[in-house]
């Protein structure tokens, strides 16, 4: 009795029982925590379901070391690498996932990476620019060892070293850019604070060294990003301007693949069956040639969105073998999760962060550019799709959109056009300021209240003409002088016809509702007759006009 009344715990390798000291978790670890671990280990499990101690490795938050950690409870840990008050913490969830428990762990908080103070000492490094530059680019190769201190550190390092130059030598320029694709391609989390400012502060560092780098109007690139300083005042020799003549530029890649990448973009003022966009400068009505600054992202990382919801599917869409239909079924289905007037959307194109330098540009100016769609839409009205229970109509459409610094948004902007019957899109917007372009695709609630007050329309001139029909019939069919002719026999007919299928068609909303309660369920055998015996009513219409 007395050894049943006793918690022990027996673990393999000891030749005798221990106490488990302490009847909580915390009481537990604090009072066996210089015991044999497996004898803690085993006291904690006495207390419930829960998760080992166990090792966890992040490729860009370091090791750490969890304890035992009983289901649905946290634990949490400060981050290595932050030094900050209050320091940030990792947290670790112990959940059972088909009878077996496992620890997952929440890195969102911490701030500073494995590399961020590598990074940061290349400041300070004796050595050139161009050499930190390299260092730079070398540092920030592995994209998932990234941070979002590490971010801030490289737009750091790269507004420096832009500001020690004059004008920034060519293989500065280049290492810049390919220090800036690794950024683009790291893992940032839009509803971290810190994530926001810090990479508006690298889109705005490589913007600079569009305007200072001495290749002119020839576009340096990398897999993710690319510059182009696009100036009219040139020395002799230097390529002149591609828009000189047109006050077009035309941006063209392989295949006209925006997946392939930009280290092979090129710039030039004619349009092909390449081109990804396509940017023009207009003053009044006419084309102008403008001095431009151009930065280019294939990726969207750098502009930090947390309303992007569908983010996501800009990486997963392009290797799907359906990726038109994948991605707006992906973007529908998501809708109909959200609430009611919600919206999903992605960045659907190249991101243009665009600086018109000229001064001719504030006087009745214009900017226009095209983007090619990464993900084609298709026909518009193909692209409508509703519920049946709840009776929500969803549309999925392309709009022009800039980037607002202020709130960390994509913003709805400018006049957006595109062939609405088009496979091949081409979308073209229309603004008169400066800032970060993109073109958003779109899947939101259509505006039902034109259908409702259209709805109610119908039903008032219906009935009215219903009563009309009965009135007619009424006058008609107690005169035999009347009934007996052709042509009173045939309208006799005809309206007949058309009062049936009236009041089928009014009664309809009475029988079947879209939330599936009616006496007609949706799907069913009995909704399929009455649409039948609706279309039949109406052919006979038609049937009996045509006499």
């Amino acid at each position: 009795k007395q050894w049943y009344q006793r918690r022990v715990a027996i673990t393999a390798g000891q030749d005798k029982c221990e106490d488990c000291n302490g009847s909580t978790p915390e009481q537990i670890q604090e009072n066996m925590k210089n015991e044999d671990p497996k004898s803690r280990e085993k006291c904690l499990s006495d207390l419930g379901e829960g998760c080992y101690s166990q090792t966890v490795i992040d490729e860009r938050f370091g090791t750490y070391e969890t304890t035992w950690i009983k289901v649905n409870e946290k634990l949490k840990k400060p981050c290595i690498y932050d030094t900050a008050s209050p320091r940030p913490e990792v947290v670790f969830l112990c959940v059972k996932v088909d009878q077996k428990t496992q620890v997952r762990s929440n890195f969102s908080q911490c701030v500073n990476g494995v590399k961020t103070e590598s990074i940061e000492n290349i400041t300070n490094l004796n050595i050139t620019n161009e050499e930190k530059s390299k260092k730079l680019a070398e540092e920030l190769l592995d994209e998932n060892t990234t941070s979002i201190a590490d971010v801030e550190a490289s737009a750091k390092l790269i507004e420096k070293i832009i500001d020690e130059e004059s004008e920034v030598k060519e293989n500065i320029t280049q290492n810049l850019v390919n220090s800036a694709s690794s950024l683009s391609k790291a893992t940032v989390d839009p509803h971290n604070e810190i994530s926001s400012s810090s990479t508006q502060k690298a889109v705005k560092s490589l913007a600079d060294l569009a305007s200072k780098t001495e290749i002119k109007n020839t576009p340096v690139g990398s897999d993710n990003v690319a510059v182009l300083r696009v100036t009219k005042n040139v020395k002799q020799g230097e390529k002149i301007a591609p828009n000189t003549r047109t006050g077009t530029l035309s941006f063209t890649v392989p295949n006209g693949d925006i997946g392939q990448g930009l280290s092979k973009v090129d710039c030039s003022g004619n349009v092909t069956n390449e081109t990804v966009l396509v940017i023009e400068t207009v003053t009044g009505s006419l084309p102008t040639a403008m001095d431009l600054n151009v930065v280019l992202f294939t990726k969207t990382t750098l502009y930090v969105d947390p309303s992007i919801t569908a983010q996501d599917l800009d990486d997963a869409a392009p290797n799907h073998p359906h990726n038109k239909s994948f991605v707006k079924s992906q973007m529908i289905d998501r809708l109909w999760k959200e609430e009611k007037d919600s919206s999903v959307s992605l960045v659907n194109s190249l991101v243009a962060e665009i600086t018109v330098n000229s001064e001719e540009f504030k006087q009745n100016s214009e900017l226009k550019f095209c983007l090619k769609s990464k993900n084609d839409l298709g026909r518009t009205g193909d692209n409508f799709e509703t519920d049946e229970r709840s009776g929500r109509r969803i549309e999925v459409r392309s709009q022009c959109a800039k980037y607002d610094t202020g709130s960390s948004k994509w913003a709805k902007s400018c006049n957006t056009l595109y062939n609405q019957d088009s496979e091949e899109q081409q979308v073209c917007c229309i603004c008169n300021h400066n800032t970060s372009f993109a073109v958003l695709m779109s899947a939101f609630e259509v505006d039902r209240d034109y259908a409702k007050v259209q709805s109610l329309i119908t039903k008032i001139l219906l009935s009215g003409s219903t009563v009309g029909l009965i009135l007619t019939l009424v006058f008609l069919l107690p005169s035999k002088a009347l009934r007996s002719t052709r042509s009173s026999k045939i309208n006799i007919c005809f309206t007949f016809a058309l009062l049936i299928a009236s009041l089928i068609f009014l009664i309809q909303d009475l029988l079947i509702k879209p939330n599936n309660t009616g006496a007609i369920k949706l799907r069913s055998v009995g909704c399929a007759v009455y649409a039948m015996i609706q279309h039949y009513l109406w052919l006979v219409v038609f049937m009996w006009m045509a006499i």
